[in-house]
């Protein structure tokens, strides 16, 4: 955890969102690798590997519906983004 942290201030953000999530995930911390990715989201709203981690984490910690609600969404998303 320490390492990470020192290694916030010198990475892109969107990289250290994504390890910063992939650590939490390991370390069982579900619903805090969530809010990482969620919010690496707000940077990459088009990676399908961020919303494929989303969805399994509300899979695990929320709900199947949840999960496909979050596909729903990102798919009207992506579409807008393709289409403008």
């Amino acid at each position: 955890q320490a390492l990470l942290e020192r290694a916030k201030s010198c990475t892109r953000s969107t990289d250290w969102l994504y390890c910063a999530a992939g650590v939490a995930d390991m370390r069982g911390d579900l619903k805090g690798s969530l809010e990482l990715y969620r919010e690496l989201l707000t940077h990459a709203p088009l990676s399908v590997a961020v919303h494929r981690a989303v969805t399994r984490l509300l899979m695990e910690t929320d709900s199947r519906a949840s999960a496909i609600a979050h596909l729903r969404e990102a798919v009207a998303r992506s579409l807008h983004f393709c289409s403008g």
